[in-house]
């Protein structure tokens, strides 16, 4: 297949975008633009980070096999996240420039920046052409992959070419530290953790921001200072100035700034080149923020509901409602603390079998549009956990399909029964003999055949039939 060809596939393919479930994955993007150190200086070299909430990605367990209800006795499953991103870098509708697949998964346990909200994070490298582009994203979650997200951003690339002293893009980072093992964030021996929402604060009270200068005459000084500016325009911080020491015709420089104390809101950070007369050679700009709040999404929210609907009190949901944002978070996480069956363990147990109820609903009982944890069996399974044995009745002359969930544990014993009303595969929880569920003590007539016209007229015949002989 000829390139243009498959250029034109692929931006077809970023065009169509499945049919989505309610809600969003919530990410942030953000890319970097730097000389190409082999000396093509008609390329450069562009990095593009995401960072993804992993609260807006369902979870599953690693381990489920074919068990329609099984669970690993024991220590529970261990729970991952993780979304694909599908990335395009275009001139026009079928001139592609670079594209690329990512697929990061995560376990839920993990932690990366000590927050309750936690992200997955990954960087694609292209060496592009300078000038304008546009980059075109994919992002989806690995476990549904209906829920699907499509962006599109103006994507400017420097050229390096000159041949004065210049400044590479700046790069905000939530980490760096120094890492010789060549991984998907390490240059230069350092390992640089993108930060790509730009926010620091909660979980992140360090900004590092790394920076690349080209071009420098080894027998010339040079020195480079960073200013924030707050919203206002003034410099609410400097740092430097700093000589630049040299690695030949190029030096990295990165520095950390502590914002303990700074007043939440946005900021600029503007880093400076200079030459030893105080001349100013090149400057570079990055927009940022800093929050003390933690970092909560709408896509979170609406998650947060429908993952606890069947076990949050209508009072805890109603409070919930009424927060403001920032204590949204704060909830999020004290819900799930007081629910901790023991502390002393690295996780959660009883959120961990919550979550698997959950993937384990939605896999079983979902419908075309309709998530398997709205459906009666859904709910049970997510309430009660998976039965101890099931009773099943299969569609037939003699009655509807129906199916008897048994629990040994639960107050003694107790049963939950479900029919096949329509002959779809959705069942309906029509009895129950636990406390403050339905209960109908004549549940078997509700599975008795269905009776039109003919068939009652065809019932009485015979009991006349019978009656007369």
């Amino acid at each position: 297949m000829c390139p243009n060809v498959r250029s034109l596939l692929w931006v077809m393919l970023l065009c169509v975008v499945p049919a989505s479930r309610a809600g969003s994955i919530a990410y942030d993007l953000d890319y970097a633009a730097f000389a190409d150190l082999h000396g093509d200086t008609s390329h450069s070299y562009v990095e593009i980070y995401f960072r993804v909430d992993r609260w807006s990605l369902e979870a599953r367990p690693t381990s489920v096999g074919n068990r329609r209800f099984g669970f690993m006795k024991g220590e529970p499953d261990t729970l991952v996240v993780g979304f694909v991103a599908d990335v395009a870098v275009t001139d026009g509708p079928a001139d592609t420039l670079a594209h690329e697949r990512h697929i990061v998964r995560q376990p839920l346990t993990e932690r990366s920046s000590g927050t309750a909200y936690d992200d997955l994070f990954t960087t694609i490298g292209f060496y592009l052409p300078p000038g304008s582009h546009t980059l075109t994203t994919l992002v989806s979650d690995e476990t549904d992959p209906r829920n699907v997200v499509r962006q599109e951003t103006p994507l400017i690339v420097r050229s390096y070419a000159p041949p004065e002293p210049i400044l590479s893009d700046l790069e905000l980072a939530l980490s760096a530290s120094r890492d010789e093992s060549g991984g998907r964030y390490t240059k230069h021996g350092l390992s640089i953790l993108p930060n790509a929402r730009c926010t620091f604060g909660f979980g992140a009270p360090i900004l590092y921001f790394y920076t690349e200068v080209y071009n420098l005459d080894p027998h010339a000084a040079y020195r480079f200072e960073a200013a924030f500016l707050d919203s206002a325009g003034n410099a609410a911080r400097r740092l430097g100035p700093f000589a630049i020491e040299r690695q030949g015709p190029t030096s990295v420089q990165v520095k950390g700034v502590n914002l303990m104390g700074w007043v939440d809101g946005r900021y600029e950070l503007v880093v400076s080149l200079f030459d030893s007369g105080g001349a100013t050679l090149s400057r570079c700009r990055k927009p940022l923020s800093v929050s003390r709040a933690p970092h909560i999404t709408p896509p979170t929210i609406k998650k947060f509901i429908d993952d606890v609907s069947w076990i949050a009190t209508r009072a805890e949901l109603a409070e919930f409602e009424r927060l403001p944002l920032e204590e949204k978070a704060p909830f999020i996480e004290e819900f799930w603390r007081k629910r901790d069956p023991d502390p002393e363990t690295p996780y959660n147990e009883m959120k961990q079998e919550h979550f698997r109820r959950l993937w384990l609903a939605d896999e079983w009982f979902a419908e075309p549009g309709l998530p398997g944890r709205t459906s009666d069996q859904g709910r049970v399974l997510i309430q009660y956990g998976p039965p101890n044995d099931i009773e099943r009745q299969a569609s037939s002359m003699e009655g509807r399909p129906y199916e008897i969930w048994f629990y040994n544990e639960i107050e003694g014993g107790v049963q939950f029964v479900f029919v096949d009303f329509a002959g779809s595969g959705r069942m309906n929880l029509v009895h129950s003999t636990a406390r403050d569920e339905i209960h109908n003590e004549n549940w078997r007539r509700l599975a008795e055949p269905y009776e039109g016209t003919f068939q009652r007229w065809q019932r009485r015949t015979d009991e006349m039939r019978d009656r007369q002989r």
